[in-house]
């Protein structure tokens, strides 16, 4: 019986590592930024695979109607994607290892899906801790002491913009931002904003579960001075207020943080200060409030997430015969980030299937947390939409239930 049981802990140990083995992959994290990429994504998923036999061996799976549907979900969009925009057999197998891994993995047990996002959120606050470091380094000027190595750039919109990126480690910073004093926060991934959603959510589980805010999570996400970290901490301290009932006292906490941090703005170099600036109000927010108030149009307001080439081709699809298919693989000079891009390249059908397996996503959740997630979802949507194409968000908002639903039976187990 014991050895049985050490041989449970032993698979649940290699099912975690390959389920954060496959997480990060499908994160499109700097460890794969090379010629082995694909052969990586196509191992990465194949562990899972493994991992999940073993479970299903072990009685560790579990079979309910809505992770069924879930798991249908996730397949329909998976065939619309090849029908679509996959091209040649390694960019399928690609796609079909990134998946099929998590068709498997929502039929693992909550306690072994909670093991994981524990792991997983370790190692967030080590890339957080990591990223805060090298960002006093760019300040302090030590960084120049630092070795690091190059890595081309591997979207169209860094690649128009002639951008690279530098990795200290396995840290990240965007080469644009080299020349700055204060660089923005990337993690192991190639966007600011592409970390400030992930250490978002975290952020955001943590206040599901009254853990104790992690301030190395909170200091990175304003480092990366994007506001999807601040949206998504916003929704989770909403939650906290009204479900945790953590009271004015919280309240009065962040106004007195609010106070020092601008005080010390208040003795910052006039360089720093402008830099700060740029990169909290400047850089997005102000063209975003001056679109929406000059035109009240949320389209005209997102448009800084657009180019001028991308403007044109979804005119052009408002006005042609694919508004149910979209175009598909479409040009590398298009810059169209927001819902625009996805239903530009999918269609309204692909639309309809990713709104389908968000949907999916959150069956049989509890009110309070659906909430903050369609939240969550929808930031996404208006902000980062091509990430919707991939299922590290739909199974980030999958595992934040499967998580609230074990700490809570435990909870009420330990009231019995």
């Amino acid at each position: 019986m014991i050895l049985d049981s050490m041989r449970i802990s032993v698979v649940e140990k290699f099912a975690v590592g390959a389920g954060i083995l496959w997480l990060f992959t499908v994160l499109d994290s700097f460890f794969i930024w090379n010629s082995y990429e694909n052969f990586l994504k196509v191992f990465a998923g194949g562990v899972v695979v493994i991992a999940s036999f073993f479970l299903y061996n072990r009685k560790k799976m579990i079979f309910t109607i809505p992770r069924v549907w879930l798991m249908f979900s996730s397949f329909l969009f998976f065939i619309y994607l090849n029908f679509r925009i996959d091209i040649g057999i390694w960019g399928i197998l690609a796609r079909f290892f990134a998946v099929f891994p998590f068709m498997l993995l929502v039929f693992w047990k909550n306690d072994t899906l909670n093991n994981l996002y524990l792991i997983f959120r370790k190692i967030i606050i080590f890339f957080a801790i990591g990223s805060i470091l090298i960002t006093l380094f760019f300040v302090t000027g030590l960084i120049q002491y630092i070795p690091y190595y190059v890595v081309e750039a591997r979207s169209n919109v860094h690649e128009l913009a002639d951008l690279n990126y530098h990795i200290y480690g396995c840290f990240v910073t965007i080469h644009s931002y080299i020349s700055s004093m204060i660089p923005r926060a990337c993690g192991p991934l190639q966007e600011p904003g592409h970390f400030a959603i992930i250490l978002g959510f975290v952020f955001l589980i943590d206040r599901f579960l009254k853990q104790k805010v992690n301030i190395g999570i909170v200091v990175c996400g304003i480092l990366t001075f994007s506001m999807n970290f601040f949206v998504l901490a916003v929704l989770g301290e909403i939650y906290d207020f009204v479900y945790n009932k953590a009271g004015l006292r919280k309240l009065w906490i962040y106004i007195s943080i609010l106070f020092m941090m601008f005080l010390m703005f208040l003795f910052l170099s006039k360089e720093l200060q402008e830099q700060l600036i740029y990169l909290f109000y400047e850089r997005n927010l102000e063209r975003v409030f001056e679109a929406y108030q000059s035109t009240n149009s949320l389209s005209n307001a997102l448009d800084e997430r657009i180019n001028q080439t991308g403007a044109f081709y979804y005119e052009q699809f408002l006005h042609s015969s694919k508004l149910l298919f979209g175009f598909g693989t479409t040009n590398d000079e298009i810059v169209l980030s927001d819902y625009r891009g996805m239903l530009l390249r999918l269609g309204y059908i692909g639309f309809f299937l990713s709104l389908l397996w968000a949907y999916t996503s959150l069956l049989n959740t509890p009110f309070r947390l659906r909430i903050c997630l369609i939240g969550a979802m929808i930031l996404i949507y208006l902000h980062r939409a091509w990430m919707m194409q991939q299922p590290y968000i739909y199974f980030l908002v999958f595992l934040a239930v499967c998580v609230y639903n074990y700490h809570l039976s435990h909870r009420m187990n330990e009231l019995k």
